[in-house]
This record gives structure tokens, C-alpha cells and sequence, in this order.
């Protein structure tokens, strides 16, 4: 059998077969849908990733047991660094390749905010992001630096990430994997929504999902960020 690699290019996305070991989207049929937005609670998400070990330990092995299944050696990282990697890394500044839990929606962001912004607004930003850096190197600057972070953060605001643009360098199918650490995050911060959150999965793309008995069914999906359910279910039904 043919490796999944032959002939894979650098910096190339892998496209993988996804496993059906998981709930199928008819599951959804019936259910009225809604989409949460991941995006607008990642703040108090990340405490709750740091702080937990049950969270920490389910990245890890999820990240591991697809790397043991595809026989994925030279792809534990992004630069492709080789060795089991453990949720400590992070501290060094080592991501798995799918699994990035800190940096990677605030690059989204930025990128989408570069996108969209006019010029005068851009250079604001840099001479924003300028005076930070030089500030940071002087003591006594508190309230200075706190001043320049509210501007930065007001300029961010004036251009929100465009839903349809969907955040396309991370790998085909890395949906599978992550979902299997959201689902444990769903677990412990969005009780008020559900108490039965499960794992929905196609060949195409999977989410988690949760379900109550009012027949309504939450999708949490970190691979499109999106706020539409009807897309994130198209994405699950893809032929």
C-alpha cells in the first residue's frame, strides 16, 4: 500500500481518509441547529485548557493516536521535529502540527484583519505596534502601554474575520483529531448548554456536538469557525 506522504511536497497540506468510529451526521436530522461561536470565548477557554489536566492529556493522546494510525514519524511537529509531543512543549514554543492551543486564532485574525484593512488604518497599526515594542523596554510605562493596547485592540475590532473565509492553511482533516480534546473542553465549560456532547464525524470533516432535550443540537467546530450552522453541516454532508 502506497504511504499517504509519496510525493508529498513541502509546506503541502495532507489529505487523509477520515475514520467513521465516531456518531453520523444523520444524527443531526430533526435538530434544530446552532453554532457556537469559539472565536468570541476563546479568553476563557484557554484558562480552562492551562488549568486542566484532563483537557491537556486528551490533545495529547488524540494528536498521538492519529499520528500511530497514519504512521506519521516525521510530523510531530510543524517544522518537522521528531519526538512524542507533550502539552509542556508549548512552553518552548512547540506545536504539534493540528493541535496549536495559544497563537493560532489570534494569527487568524490578524491575517484576516490585514485582509480587509485600508491603508491609513494598517500604518496606524504599526506605528502602534512600534511604540509597544519600544515601551515595553522602559520601566514606568504601565499606563502608557495599557493606553496603546486599548488602541490597538479598538483598530482590531474595526475589521472581524470574515465567516466565509474559513481558516485554510491548517491540514484537510485535522477536524478529526481536535475534535476529540473539544469535546472534553465542551464538557467542562458549556454545561449550561448541554449535558450530552458527542462527537459527530464524516469522512469530510466532524464537530462536537451537543444535544438536549429540546431538540436542539450545539456545533462546536474549531476547524471553520464559523457562526452558521447550516454551513458546518454542509461541511459534514460534503459527498
Amino acid at each position: 500500500m502506497n504511504s499517504p506522504l509519496m510525493g508529498l511536497k513541502q509546506g503541502e497540506q495532507l489529505t487523509m481518509p477520515m475514520a467513521r468510529d465516531e456518531e453520523n451526521p444523520d444524527l443531526l436530522s430533526g435538530q434544530e441547529l446552532k453554532a457556537i461561536d469559539i472565536r468570541s470565548h476563546w479568553k476563557d477557554l484557554l484558562p480552562i485548557i492551562y488549568s486542566n489536566k484532563n483537557v491537556q492529556n486528551m490533545m495529547e493522546k488524540s494528536y498521538q493516536d492519529f499520528q500511530e494510525g497514519f504512521k506519521l514519524k516525521d510530523f510531530k511537529y510543524r517544522d518537522a521535529l521528531k519526538g512524542a509531543w507533550s502539552f509542556q512543549d508549548i512552553h518552548q514554543g512547540i506545536y504539534p502540527y493540528t493541535l496549536t492551543t495559544t497563537d493560532w486564532i489570534f494569527e487568524y485574525e490578524e491575517k484576516e484583519w490585514y485582509a480587509q484593512a485600508n491603508e491609513t488604518d494598517r500604518e496606524a497599526k504599526i506605528s502602534i505596534m512600534n511604540a509597544l515594542e519600544k515601551c515595553t523596554e522602559i520601566k514606568g510605562n504601565l499606563d502608557i502601554l495599557h493606553g496603546l493596547d486599548q488602541a490597538n485592540k479598538h483598530l482590531m475590532q474595526k475589521y472581524s474575520p470574515r465567516p466565509n473565509q474559513p481558516e485554510t492553511w491548517r491540514p484537510q482533516n485535522a477536524s478529526y483529531w481536535a475534535v476529540k480534546w473539544v469535546k472534553v473542553l465542551a464538557e467542562i465549560h458549556y454545561t449550561n448548554l448541554s449535558t450530552d456532547w458527542r462527537i459527530i464525524a464524516s469522512n469530510n470533516h466532524a464537530v462536537v456536538a451537543g444535544f438536549t432535550k429540546e431538540n436542539t443540537a450545539y456545533l462546536l467546530d474549531i476547524m471553520l469557525l464559523s457562526t452558521d450552522p447550516q454551513e458546518i453541516y454542509k461541511a459534514l454532508t460534503k459527498e
